[in-house]
């Protein structure tokens, strides 16, 4: 009886170490689970923060593209009162040329 109650101590005793060795196996296991999700964790926030970055980049370059095309619609407009402006004093000088001519028959 005691050879009985010695070798289920000891099997129970084995069984003790296997489970603590298993539970020590999955620790580990969970462990490097957990800390390869946080890198992942932080990769993610780094490429959320370069997006946003590129976002914002994008952004203030279509500010400038905006701008500059404000920019030249205003010079067009320019452009063309100067060239009326031109066309103006050509008919007035053109009229006076012709005043003149007549003045001299």
């Amino acid at each position: 009886m005691k050879k009985l109650i010695l070798s289920s101590m000891f099997a129970l005793a084995m069984l003790g170490s296997c489970n603590q060795k298993q539970l020590a196996k999955q620790k580990a296991e969970a462990d490097k689970a957990r800390e390869i999700a946080e890198k992942q964790t932080l990769r993610a926030k780094k490429m959320a923060e370069l997006a946003k970055a590129a976002e914002l980049n994008a952004l203030k370059r279509l500010q400038i593209a905006e701008r500059a095309r404000q920019e030249a619609l205003i010079a067009a407009q320019k452009a063309k009162m100067a060239q009326q402006q031109c066309e103006a004093q050509n008919r007035l000088l053109e009229g006076r040329i012709h005043k003149l001519e007549k003045k001299k028959k």
